[in-house]
């Protein structure tokens, strides 16, 4: 187990450049780090929207460079980004984390086009809401003032937080091995085989299944309108 920071690019090549050595190549990275916020959105500040993407958006752009090289070299890899149902849909006070995500969502679909050539594939695993501490450390607002001018107007966020502490707290509620065995099965397919998107817990499913599709279909003829169909692989859902 080795020590990486995605904020910190000496960590990661670090870590990367110690990975690489002792086992002769990467076969797999997965792109989990993460941090969130939830408050009224006028209320963050810029500097509290910059941590939030130099984690979600900035960390990941860092790590996948670190690792490429070597994967480009070996002709096969495997780039997993973990996103979230906020990384389709947006949620009232979740601004912040939900345009993180749609960043994210973005940098791995670009990835999926451009790194067919070299057998690697990029993938988005988008889970729903699960039991972790991303729940206990969530970024709030840091302008009180700004806070204050929305008077009661603002308690629409304490509602939003008070859905997902409701299903977090629940006695039934799912530790995270859900998403960990969706990742175990993407890992275990076959390269070229794996879906772009993979939807982890029923609710969420309903909800994005025939958005995810509709998407697939399209990156076809967006390769081709964009003059690269080569690039525009299959429409696996």
């Amino acid at each position: 187990m080795l020590a990486l920071d995605v904020t910190d690019q000496t960590s990661v090549d670090t870590a990367v450049g110690t990975a690489l050595s002792e086992a002769g190549g990467l076969d797999v990275v997965i792109n989990n780090a993460g941090v969130a916020a939830l408050g009224v959105t006028e209320a963050f500040t810029p500097e509290q929207f910059e941590h939030i993407f130099a984690v979600n958006v900035n960390g990941v752009v860092r790590v996948n460079r670190a690792v490429l090289p070597a994967m480009r070299r070996q002709r096969s890899g495997l780039l997993v980004h973990v996103s979230s149902g906020a990384g389709r849909v947006t949620i009232p006070a979740m601004a912040a984390y939900c345009a993180s995500k749609y960043a994210l969502e973005a940098i791995a679909d670009a990835y999926r086009y451009e790194l067919l050539p070299f057998g690697i594939d990029s993938i988005l695993v988008e889970p729903g809401v699960y039991r972790t501490g991303i729940h206990d450390r969530l970024t709030k607002p840091a302008d009180a003032a700004r806070l204050r001018d929305y008077g009661g107007g603002a308690d629409f966020a304490e509602r939003v937080n008070g859905v997902f502490q409701a299903i977090v707290g629940a006695p039934d509620a799912p530790g995270s091995a859900e998403v960990v065995d969706a990742l175990v099965r993407l890992i275990d397919m076959d390269p070229g085989r794996r879906p772009f998107r993979t939807v982890v817990s029923a609710p969420i499913q309903q909800l994005l299944d025939s958005y995810n599709a509709s998407a697939a279909a399209l990156r076809p003829m967006v390769a081709q309108i964009f003059n690269v169909p080569e690039l525009g692989g299959s429409a696996i859902v």
